[in-house]
């Protein structure tokens, strides 16, 4: 293992701050010479901190030795600060982490035009439908995009982001190879490149996750706050990416939607305001003219991935109309999944009901939608998402909605 055993050393001291061990190897040499170092050359370099002497003055290897063999186990990789992998964006930020553990293939960063989104995980159906929307559109523009893994709109985006086949990074606020929910490990296991500067087995402490906000923006050339409300944790990551001269942008929303004040204050604070994701990349276009492009007419157009409405469990428990439509096949002729309205009446609000009142022919135009309907926009928009998860309605170009469902006679 050699150099490298000192590198793991140095990296699996979590209470050293990452500009701390910059500096020690700066100052140094290297991370041999670190580990080789006294207290007096410590203090003399002007570390002064108690915890963190107590932490370099431990010269036990055994940490190097496990982190080594598990990530030879777990397929880890491992790239140094020294390394010609590790991405120059990262390495040009404040305190960037001397070592960088990653699972699956880890792209040439510096080549791509990577978008980092942040959002809340309390996010509305406008706000999850844009996330995925904008990770999708990035990814078939020609960018990469580096988001979460938790609920909320960093899922969201990584879902559209996966489902384009473009480049996803996820950063880690634990170690490598912590244990994940089975929701997180699932869509981890279909991103490009999971990252960490967290060692295997390394206890995760409260301010790792603010700490990652710092990485994943140095990977990144810009940032994106989907939706937020006040004092989200997203606004933090906004204000790292300021910090590190990252442009931000901030997706539009009504001006009376709470989940996003954030976001909104955001834009009134000189953020970049975007309703797509040409609006971000064509401020790169001149730095990648053979990698981006505008999204096709065709990706532009957003249709929500649909899911078939809850059903009933089992055969008693089906309306004589339901029996009937699929005794005479009418679910069938245009392999469309049409249910009952009247089984579904109470699973839908007063104004979904309005909603799928005021489609009365297929193609609908919104504004007829909302003319009929007597709701705001904002609220329209809102429930047509809602109803396009669900599978009662279809979008279609134009902003046009078709029914999904035929109501009882």
């Amino acid at each position: 293992m050699s150099e490298l055993e000192y590198w793991l050393w140095l990296s699996a001291k979590t209470g050293v701050r990452p500009h701390t061990k910059i500096k020690l190897i700066e100052s140094l040499g290297d991370p041999k010479s670190v580990y080789r170092a006294n207290l007096a050359m410590y203090k003399s370099l002007g570390i002064s901190s108690a915890s963190e002497i107590k932490q370099l003055s431990d010269k036990e290897l055994k940490s190097a030795n496990f982190i080594y063999s598990t990530c030879i186990n777990e397929k880890i990789s491992i790239v140094t600060i020294a390394d010609a992998q590790y991405p120059k964006r990262l390495k040009s930020i404040y305190d960037p982490p001397i070592v960088i553990y990653y699972k699956g293939n880890l792209p040439l960063i510096d080549s791509e035009a990577l978008i980092a989104f942040a959002g809340t995980r309390k996010a509305s159906a406008y706000g999850l439908n844009m996330a995925y929307r904008l990770g999708r559109d990035v990814c078939r523009g020609g960018g990469a995009a580096a988001c979460g893994l938790t609920d909320g709109t960093d899922r969201a985006a990584a879902k559209g982001a996966i489902d384009a086949g473009g480049i996803v990074i996820t950063v880690l606020g634990t170690a490598i190879n912590a244990k994940q929910s089975e929701k997180l490990s699932e869509i981890a296991e279909s991103c490009t490149a999971v990252i960490s500067e967290y060692p295997p087995g390394a206890k995760t402490l409260p301010t790792f996750f603010r700490a990652r906000n710092r990485i994943t923006a140095g990977l990144s050339l810009a940032a994106v706050v989907v939706e937020a409300p006040k004092e989200s944790g997203a606004l933090l990551f906004a204000d790292e990416a300021l910090a590190q001269g990252k442009e931000v942008y901030a997706v539009t929303a009504n001006a009376d939607c709470i989940t996003a004040e954030g976001s909104n204050g955001l834009i009134k604070d000189g953020a970049v305001p975007i309703t797509g994701a040409w609006d971000i990349l064509s401020a790169y276009s001149s730095i990648y003219p053979d990698k981006l492009k505008e999204p096709t007419k065709e990706n532009a157009v957003y249709n929500m991935p649909e899911s078939k409405p809850k059903m009933a469990k089992n055969n008693e428990q089906k309306t004589k109309s339901e029996r009937i439509a699929n005794k005479k096949g009418i679910d069938n002729e245009n392999h469309v999944a049409y249910i009952d309205l009247k089984a579904q009446l109470n699973n839908l609000s007063e104004n979904q009901l309005k909603i799928i009142s005021a489609i009365k022919k297929p193609g609908t135009h919104i504004d007829e939608i909302i003319e009929s309907s007597g709701l705001k926009t904002s609220d329209t928009v809102s429930e047509l998402i809602f109803l396009q998860i669900e599978g009662y309605v279809s979008r279609e170009a134009g902003n046009r909605y078709s029914l999904k469902i035929i109501q009882s006679r």
